[in-house]
């Protein structure tokens, strides 16, 4: 018999004063084996064979789980879930859209303003809040080292006229680098894609600003628009 096939009901009582120079007898078919406690401690892997088997249509918010510690103690399957939830990071993310078309005028200030292109939530999960009224996503969770901030924007505007976009976290700016479209004219809209990886804090706030890239102003009507931001445990974050 190997030791590593020994089941806890094959051992004898040794009591509570057994230290790791105590002397185990194990007895199988006729045969004795001596074994002290720390050897048993070093290579014995137990099967337990009574132990409960719960299947998940018999778990409740109320189900209690063991947890060892010094002793051991309990906590609900709910209480459990909620640690999780708090101190792990999961598949999260928050995203936007437009509903229906809507114009902003823009204008060739120093500094971009916000873009009006984002009406309506469409995913917020635990670690996400979107605001529509400000057209903003914040991340509530801890911090992470990668999430993948993603905007699409279906435009309508002047041909003669250049726009900017620019990707803000808290008021500051993201990237000096903007990205532009170049106007087609009426009925003839053009297409911008931004994606970028960037490392997000407690209680950021991520939102989308705009300006002329040339001078003076101009309308400009968002057609279609998303803005997503995404925290994906398989990034290794």
């Amino acid at each position: 018999m190997a030791i590593n096939d020994v089941k806890i009901s094959e051992l004898p009582n040794i009591g509570s004063q057994a230290t790791d120079n105590s002397l185990c007898v194990i007895t199988e078919s006729g045969s004795t084996f001596n074994i002290t406690m720390a050897q048993l401690k070093d290579v014995v892997e137990f099967q337990m064979t009574e132990m409960p088997q719960v299947t998940d249509s018999e778990l409740s918010a109320t189900t209690e789980l063991l947890v060892q510690t010094l002793e051991q103690s309990k906590i609900t399957l709910e209480d459990f879930i909620a640690y999780l939830d708090v101190n792990t990071i999961r598949d999260q993310r928050g995203s936007m859209r437009l509903a229906a078309a809507i114009s902003q005028t823009v204008s060739d200030d120093a500094t971009p303003v916000v873009a009006e292109a984002f009406d309506t939530a469409v995913t917020q999960t635990t670690h996400f809040s979107c605001d529509p009224n400000n057209n903003s996503i914040t991340y509530t969770g801890p911090n992470v080292a990668s999430a993948i901030v993603s905007i699409g924007l279906n435009l309508e505007f002047p041909g003669s006229e250049e726009v900017e976009f620019y990707a803000y976290i808290n008021g500051v700016e993201y990237s000096a680098q903007s990205i532009n479209a170049q106007g087609r004219g009426t009925g003839k809209p053009v297409e911008i894609y931004w994606s970028s990886d960037i490392a997000l804090n407690t209680n950021d706030t991520i939102d989308i600003r705009v300006r002329n890239a040339d001078t003076g102003s101009f309308d400009l009507t968002y057609l279609r628009s998303t803005f997503r931001v995404d925290i994906n445990n398989r990034l290794g974050v």
